[in-house]
C-alpha cells in the first residue's frame, strides 16, 4: 500500500511539475462556445459536454488530460448531438488527448506512461443525427442512460450532417469503466454524418475498442489504432462510412479482433444495412500464439475490404451463418461483402480455405453447423476470383511500410472519396504516421528556437557527416557549416516545419546537404508545415527577393540506380576529390530508392565551387525508382532548377521558379517519369526551360534517355529574352504530354549531327514524343517554329540546314499528336487554366501517372502550390501581392504597434482618421491574419497565433511599413 501511494504521489509531483510552465484549466460539464489554445493545458473532471449548438475549437497543439475516475465519476469529453468540435493539430503540432499522470507538456515531449497501461480515463465520444438502421434516438455505450446529452440519431435523421473535424489528433491511455463490461472505445462516433471528417487520429492504448461506430457516414482517412485491449474497429447499426489509409496495430498480450463488424444491434434486420468500405488499410495482428481473429462480419453486417495487407493474425475473417436471415451471409451472397485485391501474409497459416470461412450456427448462435460445400466453395472462389494474394510484404509492427512494394490494387467502381494510390496497405514508401503519433514517436523535448550547427566540433562526427539515424526536429534551426554528407548505411529524417539554412561559403566552403550512394533521406512536410531550405541569410521575412541566387548550395542526392555511364561518376557540384560525391556503379540497381522529399522548399542556392561550376537547386545521380520527389519547390538558384544524371525517380508536384540556368535538365540514361511539374523564368536571368541531354562523355551509353513528363506547365521569360523552350540532343529522347508551354521566344528543338551522337535518331524512332500539348506565345505561335531540327556538322558548331523531309516530319508530328496553338488564359502570377481544354490522354501510359482531363500543371482554379511555396503559394488575392514582398515606400503617417513584445492583443497607433490594413505572416511566409483597422489605438486580438516571430504590414493608401513583431 505505502509503494502504490509513493508511486501516485511522484506521478502527481512530476505532473505538476512538468506543467508549471503553462496554467491547468479544469473542465467540468459544459465547455460552451470556446477556443481551447495552447498556452494552457485542459483536465477533464468527470463527463465534459459540447452541448446542442455549442462549437468547441481545439488549437494545434493543445493537451487535453482526463482525471482519473470510474463509473459516473469516469472522465471523458462527449460532443452531443448538434453540438461542433474543430480539433485540427498539423504533424508538427498534434492535438493530444491523454490521461491526467502523463507527464507530458507538449506534443513532442516525451511520455512516462508505457503503451501496456490502458483505462486511466475515458474518450472521446461524438454524438450527431446522422443515418442509422435503429429506431428513433439511442443512448450511447459508454455514458449513463439518464443523460439525455448522451443520445444519437431521431425519426429524422441528415446523412450529410456534420460534428466537426479532427485531424492529427492523439488520443492516449483511455478506455475507463463505467460498469461491468462496459468501457469507453478511444474514439465513440455515434450516428455522425458525412460531413464530418475523421483525419490523422491516431488512438493507443484503449482498455475497450480503439474506435467504434453506431451507424453514420463519416468520412476517416489515415486512422492509427494500437495495443488496444478490444477490438480495433468496430462498427453497428448500419454504419456506411469510407474509410482509407487505416492501420491497426495489437498488443501480443491484449486484443481480440481487428475488426468486429455489425449489423445491428437490438434491430439486426434494420434498414440500411451495414455497409462500409475500407481502402488500403494495414492490419498488424497479435500472431498465430495469440489465437485472435482477423475480421468478423454478423448481424446482418455487410462490407468491403480492398487494396489492403492484413498480416500476423491467427484466425482469418469469417462470415455468420444463421438458420435465420439475421447474420450477414446473406449479405455475402448479395455481393454486400467484398475482399478484393488484398495481400495476405501469416494469417490462418496462409491457408487459403481458412482466410476466408463460413461460422455456421442454428438460430440461438451458440449450436455450431457445419457449412455447406456449396459454401466452402463460394467462400474460396471469391478469395481467388477478386485477386487476393498470399505474399510477404515484409512488414513488422516497428515499421509498417512495406519493405516490397505491393502493387496489384483496383479502384473501379470506388466512390471519388477514394486517393487512387498504386500501392496497397496504409503506406507507400514512407511511414505518415511517424513523429505525430506516440505509436511511432521519436521526438524529445528540444529547447525552443536552438540553433543547431553541423561542422566539425559538434561531437555529430569529425567527418561533418550525419551518422546512423538522425533525426531533425522543427524546434530547432539547423545549420549547414560547409558540405554536410549522409553517409552509406545511414539515415536523415527531417520533420515537418523544419527550418534547414545553408552557411555562406564559395568553392571549398560551400555548403550543402548531400545524401551519398547508400544514404536514405527522409524529408516529409506537410502543405500546413513545409521543411524550408534557404540561405542562413534569410530571416524568412520576404526581403530576399527572387532574383537573390547564390547563397548558399543545395540539396544533392545520390543512389545506384541505372545511368548510362560506365562504373560510378563523380557528381557535379562537389570537388572530385571527395570519394561520397560518386552515384551509380558497374552494378546498378534500378528500383534503388534514396529516400523522399515531400513539401520541401529550396531557396536561393546556387554558390560557385569552382568556374562555371553550381550547384544546383536539387541534383539528383542515379537516383533509383524507389526515390519519391512530391511536392517540391525550387526558387531562385543560380544553376539549373533541376538536374537528373540517369536513374528513375518518380517525380511530381514540383516548381522550379526564377532559376539563372535551366529549369529542368536532364542527362545520361535518365527514365523517371514526371507529372505535374511547373517551370517559371526571368527575363533577367534563365536559359531553356528544358535542356535534355542524353549522355555525356558517353554519349551513345545505353539505355538512352527517355523520361516521361506528363501535365507540366512551363512559363517562359518572353520574346525579348531570346530563349528556347525545351533542347533535345546527345542521343536524348523523352516525352511531353497533356502539357501547357506559354511565353517563350523559341520553341522545342532536336539535334541532328552528320553522326548518330545526336537525337534526330530518338526521334525517327518515336523516342521523342510531343503529344496533346497546348503552345501559346512560343515562336510567335508560328507552327513552323514549334518544333525545329537544330542541323549541325559532326564537330557540333557548323549549321547545315534540315532536309525538306525532316520540316516536314516535325510538323506533322505535332498535328498528328493533337498539339494546339490556343490561349490557356494562364499567367506568371496565377498558372492555373482560364480556359479548359480537355485535350488529355493517357492511352498507353504507365498507371503511375495520374489520369486528368485537364492539361498542365494545374486543374482549372485549383492552385496545389498554395500555402506552402514561396513562388506560388502565398498570393494576397485581393491585391495580387506575393506575401512577404512589400512596397517599402513607407506611408506619410507615422505607424507603430504596441506592445512589442506581445501577450495576446497589440494596438496600432495610427493617426486620428486613419484606416489601415494590418498583414501578419509566420516564419515560413504564409499569411497568417489580415485585419482593417478602422480606429486610432484599436486593439488587435492575436491570441490565435502561436508563440514566435511574425513579420507584418500595414498599407494606408496604397503605401507600406512592415516590421517585425514577437508574441510571448
Amino acid at each position: 500500500m505505502k509503494k502504490a501511494f509513493t508511486f501516485i504521489f511522484l506521478c502527481v509531483f512530476a505532473m505538476m511539475f512538468a506543467n508549471a510552465q503553462k496554467p491547468v484549466h479544469t473542465i467540468t460539464d459544459a465547455t460552451g462556445t470556446v477556443t481551447w489554445g495552447d498556452t494552457a493545458v485542459y483536465l477533464l473532471n468527470g463527463l465534459v459536454f459540447v452541448e446542442d449548438g455549442d462549437t468547441l475549437t481545439i488549437e494545434e497543439g493543445v493537451i487535453i488530460k482526463g482525471a482519473p475516475g470510474q463509473e459516473e465519476s469516469a472522465s471523458a469529453l462527449v460532443v452531443a448531438k448538434g453540438g461542433t468540435i474543430i480539433a485540427n493539430g498539423t504533424a508538427a503540432n498534434p492535438i493530444v488527448f491523454t490521461a491526467q499522470v502523463d507527464t507530458i507538456t507538449s506534443p513532442s515531449s516525451q511520455s512516462n506512461i508505457p503503451t501496456t497501461t490502458r483505462g486511466l480515463w475515458g474518450g472521446l465520444i461524438i454524438l450527431g443525427n446522422g443515418v442509422t438502421n435503429q429506431t428513433g434516438a439511442s443512448a450511447i455505450e459508454g455514458i449513463p442512460t439518464d443523460e439525455p446529452r448522451g443520445s444519437y440519431g431521431s425519426d429524422s435523421p441528415e446523412a450529410d450532417q456534420s460534428s466537426g473535424s479532427l485531424k492529427y489528433v492523439s488520443i492516449r491511455h483511455g478506455g475507463t469503466d463505467i460498469g461491468e463490461g462496459n468501457e469507453i472505445n478511444g474514439l465513440t462516433l455515434g450516428a455522425v454524418g458525412s460531413g464530418t471528417t475523421i483525419s490523422y487520429v491516431e488512438v493507443v492504448s484503449n482498455k475497450d475498442d480503439g474506435i467504434e461506430w453506431f451507424g453514420g457516414a463519416p468520412k476517416c482517412d489515415h486512422i492509427l489504432v494500437s495495443f488496444c485491449a478490444d477490438d480495433s474497429y468496430d462498427y453497428d447499426q448500419g454504419f456506411s462510412g469510407m474509410n482509407q489509409f487505416m492501420v491497426a496495430i495489437q498488443d501480443t498480450l491484449a486484443g481480440d479482433r481487428l475488426g468486429e463488424h455489425d449489423g445491428g444491434d437490438e434491430n439486426e434486420t434494420g434498414r440500411p444495412f451495414a455497409h462500409p468500405v475500407f481502402s488500403n488499410v494495414t492490419y498488424i495482428g497479435a500472431g498465430a500464439d495469440a489465437g485472435t481473429r482477423l475480421i468478423t462480419f454478423r448481424d446482418n453486417a455487410g462490407g468491403e475490404y480492398r487494396n489492403s495487407i492484413f498480416f500476423n493474425q491467427a484466425k482469418g475473417i469469417d462470415i455468420e451463418d444463421l438458420t435465420t436471415d439475421q447474420d450477414s451471409w446473406e449479405r455475402f451472397e448479395s455481393d454486400s461483402i467484398v475482399i478484393a485485391n488484398n495481400v495476405f501474409w501469416n494469417i490462418a497459416d496462409n491457408d487459403t480455405a481458412a482466410v476466408l470461412t463460413i461460422s455456421a450456427y442454428e438460430a440461438d448462435k451458440e449450436t455450431k453447423k457445419d457449412p455447406t460445400e456449396a459454401q466452402v466453395l463460394a467462400v474460396k472462389t471469391h478469395f481467388v476470383d477478386n485477386m487476393n494474394h498470399f505474399v510477404n510484404p515484409g512488414v513488422s509492427m516497428t515499421d509498417p511500410v512495406p519493405a516490397t512494394a505491393q502493387n496489384d490494387t483496383s479502384y473501379v467502381g470506388m466512390d471519388s472519396f477514394f486517393q487512387k494510390v498504386g500501392y496497397q496497405g496504409a503506406f507507400g514508401s514512407t511511414n505518415w504516421a511517424a513523429n505525430w503519433t506516440l505509436t511511432f514517436a521519436t521526438r524529445t523535448v528540444v529547447p525552443e528556437n536552438t540553433v543547431y550547427v553541423f561542422d566539425n566540433g559538434t561531437g555529430v562526427g569529425d567527418d561533418n557527416s550525419v551518422n546512423e539515424k538522425v533525426v531533425w526536429d522543427n524546434e530547432t534551426v539547423w545549420v549547414l557549416n560547409g558540405f554536410v554528407f549522409v553517409n552509406a548505411g545511414d539515415t536523415l529524417e527531417i520533420e515537418p516545419g523544419t527550418i534547414v539554412k545553408g552557411a555562406a561559403g564559395q568553392e571549398e566552403s560551400a555548403s550543402a546537404l548531400i545524401v551519398a550512394n547508400g544514404g536514405y533521406i527522409k524529408a516529409v512536410g506537410t502543405a500546413d508545415a513545409p521543411i524550408i531550405f534557404t540561405a542562413a541569410a534569410d530571416e524568412l521575412d520576404g526581403t530576399i527577393p527572387n532574383t537573390t541566387r547564390g547563397l548558399w548550395g543545395g540539396i544533392i542526392i545520390l543512389g545506384n540506380g541505372v545511368t548510362n555511364q560506365t562504373g560510378s561518376s563523380a557528381i557535379e557540384g562537389i570537388p572530385t576529390s571527395e570519394p561520397r560525391g560518386s552515384y551509380g556503379s558497374d552494378s546498378p540497381v534500378a528500383e534503388h530508392s534514396s529516400g523522399i522529399l515531400k513539401y520541401v522548399s529550396i531557396r536561393h542556392g546556387g554558390t560557385d565551387i569552382g568556374e562555371g561550376n553550381e550547384i544546383n537547386g536539387l541534383t539528383l545521380g542515379a537516383c533509383g525508382t524507389g526515390t519519391t520527389i512530391s511536392f517540391v519547390e525550387i526558387l531562385a538558384n543560380k544553376d539549373d532548377g533541376v538536374e537528373w544524371f540517369g536513374g528513375a525517380p518518380r517525380c511530381d508536384h514540383i516548381i522550379a521558379a526564377y532559376c539563372a540556368d535551366d529549369s529542368y535538365d536532364y542527362d545520361q540514361g535518365f527514365s523517371g517519369y514526371n507529372q505535374f511539374l511547373v517551370a517559371i523564368q526571368d527575363a533577367d536571368a534563365c536559359d531553356r526551360l528544358g535542356e535534355h541531354d542524353g549522355g555525356d562523355e558517353n554519349e551513345t551509353g545505353r539505355p538512352f534517355a527517355h523520361p516521361v513528363f506528363s501535365n507540366v506547365t512551363y512559363i517562359g521569360a518572353g520574346a525579348d529574352a531570346g530563349k528556347r523552350l525545351i533542347t533535345f540532343r546527345d542521343n536524348a529522347g523523352g516525352e511531353y504530354r497533356n502539357s501547357i508551354f506559354f511565353n517563350q521566344a523559341k520553341g522545342i528543338d532536336i539535334e541532328d549531327l552528320t553522326t548518330d551522337q545526336d537525337s534526330w535518331e530518338r526521334f525517327e524512332s518515336d523516342s521523342i514524343v510531343i503529344a496533346n500539348n497546348i503552345f501559346w506565345n512560343i515562336a510567335d505561335n508560328d507552327t513552323a517554329k514549334l518544333l525545329t531540327v537544330s542541323a549541325y556538322e559532326a564537330d557540333k558548331s557548323t549549321a547545315k540546314d534540315p532536309t525538306d523531309d525532316q520540316v516536314a516530319a516535325v510538323k506533322q508530328h505535332l498535328i498528328d499528336n493533337n498539339n494546339k496553338i490556343v490561349d490557356p488564359g494562364i499567367t506568371v502570377d496565377n498558372p492555373t487554366l482560364a480556359n479548359n481544354y480537355e485535350i488529355a490522354d493517357f492511352t498507353a501510359m504507365n498507371s503511375w501517372f495520374t489520369v486528368t482531363t485537364y492539361v498542365g500543371a494545374f486543374e482549372p482554379d485549383q492552385n496545389w502550390a498554395l500555402g506552402w511555396t514561396e513562388s506560388l503559394g502565398d498570393v494576397d488575392a485581393q491585391n495580387a501581392v506575393k506575401v512577404g514582398v512589400f512596397n517599402y515606400s513607407a506611408p506619410s503617417e507615422s505607424v507603430s504597434i504596441y506592445p512589442n513584445p506581445f501577450a495576446s492583443y497589440f494596438r496600432i497607433d495610427l493617426e486620428e482618421n486613419t484606416s489601415a490594413v494590418l498583414r501578419m505572416y509566420d516564419v515560413t511566409g504564409k499569411q497568417v491574419k489580415v485585419v482593417n483597422v478602422m480606429n486610432s489605438n484599436e486593439s488587435i486580438d492575436c491570441s490565435d497565433l502561436r508563440t514566435g516571430l511574425y513579420t507584418y504590414s500595414v498599407e494606408i493608401d496604397g503605401k507600406f511599413a512592415y516590421g517585425k513583431a514577437l508574441k510571448r
